[in-house]
């Protein structure tokens, strides 16, 4: 039989896979929500107006639109598009500020790598309606408290960073023309990518020399001295404390001034989380972005959010063999002896559910005990009940731990009670 393949950059989840994907999700709603933050479901379709110019020229190529039968929408590209176009038709009703959390597929055309998909999770938080810098310490706080509950405890750093210290410190090295500082910017966005020379040797000398010195530790505040540098610093400094004050230990976060994130739309504080000997880039980004919602069509409100995406995450767990503890009901498998003792075993499973336990019936009576205890084993059932002759004579099930093997003939009833 001829294989059927995924569309690229596409993949299946199965089994412990996926609960393993819904636990991760649920801890960061979970975590959204103890910030006040408040879900928003979204069409995965979207209208093509409603997508096209919204990205840029580079980002616009990784669109998905429609062919057939309707050709005027597209695959959402991520969350926030879709967050424009809501607030433009809500704000009125919405409280104020709009604390929204966003989480479910979205689309890009882009070649797949290690924990890179063109269909992927994401998991947003965005503030509309505020520029108090508590709205973005909270963007810290908040990945903090993701990372942690996932056990990645001292494993991740977030950086730090500020458009406004970038402009102002680019301002100084001589970049005036905004086509020159968002070149700059991304310059500085690949030096982990590239390498320092790679990415800089077509920016200047000057430049080539106050990027060595960041580099290299030089303390950013001899580097950049305007009075608008010192104030973009001082504000980092007290974003900073901040941040610390909103439980955020001095080892999980530093001020990277290298820090420029591609995307032009940010106009404050910028964050990115990364998760050492990962091997894989940022796992979160996201940041202040004050006019993003009205060029997007929404109303003109300040902003600022960040995201995760699920599948650098689950990535990252499984290159660091970290597997997060999630409590999960008892599975059990209710076995069939024989035709004869189908009614019995089929009242068992009833009962069990009706106590709550996830419980499956073997379907095939004339398959052997053996070829049901495999199949319970391949699917990682925790119990196998039995009923045979002498345990329908007794009034009594037999319960395998498929994990230890031992076994042990009581009632049903004290069976049930020994999973609760």
């Amino acid at each position: 039989m001829k294989s059927a393949s995924n569309f690229k950059g596409t993949r299946d989840y199965s089994g412990t896979e996926v609960r393993l994907r819904d636990f991760v999700i649920s801890e960061i709603r979970s975590v959204f929500e103890s910030f006040g933050f408040e879900p928003l479901e979204t069409p995965v379709l979207e209208l093509k107006s409603t997508l096209t110019g919204k990205y840029g020229e580079e980002a616009e190529n990784l669109l998905f639109y429609l062919d057939r039968p309707f050709n005027k929408g597209g695959l959402r590209y991520d969350h926030t598009v879709p967050l424009a176009r809501f607030a433009a038709s809500k704000w009125n009703e919405l409280p104020k500020p709009y604390k929204r959390y966003s989480l479910g597929p979205v689309f890009r055309g882009e070649n797949p790598q290690a924990g890179r998909l063109r269909q992927f999770v994401q998991c947003d938080f965005d503030t509309l309606g505020s520029t108090s810098p508590l709205v973005d310490a909270e963007i810290a706080a908040i990945t903090n408290n993701v990372l942690n509950n996932l056990g990645l405890a001292g494993k991740f750093e977030i950086q730090v960073n500020d458009r406004c210290f970038l402009d102002a410190a680019l301002n100084e090295i001589g970049f005036k023309d905004k086509k020159e500082k968002d070149k700059a910017l991304r310059a500085w966005d690949k030096i982990e990518k590239i390498g320092t020379k790679e990415a800089t040797k077509s920016l200047g000398k000057e430049f080539q020399k106050i990027t060595a010195e960041m580099i290299s530790g030089t303390e950013v505040s001899d580097l950049f001295t305007s009075k608008n540098s010192k104030e973009s610093l001082q504000k980092i400094t007290d974003l900073l404390d901040l941040i610390n004050d909103m439980g955020v230990p001095d080892k999980n976060i530093r001020f990277n001034p290298l820090l420029a994130r591609g995307l032009s739309y940010y106009t404050g504080p910028i964050f990115e989380t990364v998760v050492k000997d990962s091997e894989i880039g940022s796992i979160s980004g996201g940041g202040r972005y004050d006019k993003l919602i009205s060029d997007l069509g929404g109303p003109d409100v300040p902003a600022s959010g960040s995201s995760f995406g699920v599948e650098r995450l689950l990535f990252v767990l499984e290159k660091l063999e970290i597997r997060p503890k999630f409590e999960y009901s008892q599975r059990i498998l209710v076995t069939i002896f024989g035709e004869e003792f189908m009614k019995d075993s089929v009242k068992t499973a009833d009962y069990l559910r009706e106590k709550g336990l996830i419980v499956e019936l073997y379907s095939d009576y004339s398959d052997n005990i053996s070829k049901q205890l495999k199949y319970a084993n391949k699917k990682k059932f925790d119990y196998a009940v039995i009923i045979g002759e002498e345990e329908k004579a007794n009034g009594k099930i037999t319960a395998k731990n498929l994990k230890s093997s031992e076994q042990q003939q009581l009632a049903i009833e004290d069976f049930s009670k020994l999973l609760k």
